[in-house]
């Protein structure tokens, strides 16, 4: 089987490779510089992400914190060591380049958040039951104008939810048959759970019993990290 570093990008940033497979990706990093550059890229949107997570206000109702980052921070820390290494046998050249998003331009597409005519996400990472509600509101709202003016409405909208808010799409949630109801009325419409949150609930003997509906095969960061660089709109719940 051939090796192809990219396809190892994402797991080596979320810490998942093995010792083996991380010596042979660093080892492929010295060699390739555009896989280098590609890897900063990607590592700069995440820490971009999680900065912005951290800048939008928990709702006056609650006190839950935004978001639980301390684990993929040290992740992405440890990656950024070894890319300062890498910079340094490229010989000092720049690590960025048109493909890289800047804080700026990861900030500004942020704050488009659900303009009109774009793709949107949705975002849930906590099983309040507030939020969960406030979710399906602006849910309705965007499909119901997509629905009668196509032009202003998304085109596609994807419900994405990790952490606690994996809960939100279980069989037992209250909101289950309004989400379905969302999916009978409207083809423009996903739900995603983080795959890496289910791992954990299973780890700890609380598997969560998903909608059918709903995919689960991927880390949400990544899906989230993808559709931000293709000029997607984003709001956080």
């Amino acid at each position: 089987m051939v090796f192809d570093p990219k396809q190892y990008l994402h797991l080596y940033l979320d810490g998942e490779l093995s010792k083996s497979d991380q010596r042979t990706f660093e080892a492929a990093l010295k060699q390739d510089k555009e896989l280098a550059e590609e890897l900063n890229a990607m590592a700069r949107v995440k820490q971009d992400i999680q900065r912005y997570y951290k800048s939008i206000p928990a709702p006056p109702e609650s006190s839950v914190s935004v978001s639980r980052t301390g684990s993929f921070k040290s992740t992405v820390y440890a990656a950024s060591l070894f890319l300062a290494v890498i910079v340094g046998f490229w010989g000092g050249h720049s690590m960025t380049d048109s493909s890289a998003y800047t804080s700026q331009q990861q900030t500004a597409a942020a704050s488009q958040q659900t303009k009109s005519g774009k793709n949107v996400v949705l975002h849930l990472d906590t099983n309040q039951e507030e939020r969960g509600e406030r979710l399906l509101q602006e849910a309705r709202l965007l499909l119901e104008q997509s629905s009668l003016s196509p032009e202003l409405g998304p085109k596609t909208l994807e419900i994405i939810t990790n952490d606690l808010g994996i809960e939100f799409f279980a069989e037992n949630n209250p909101h289950k048959e309004e989400i379905l109801a969302l999916l009978s009325r409207y083809d423009n419409v996903k739900l995603i759970a983080c795959s890496r949150a289910i791992e954990r609930k299973q780890e700890q003997g609380k598997a969560v019993k998903l909608i059918p509906a709903v995919a689960s095969d991927r880390l949400a960061l990544d899906i989230i990290v993808e559709k931000m660089q293709q000029g997607w709109g984003y709001k956080k719940f």
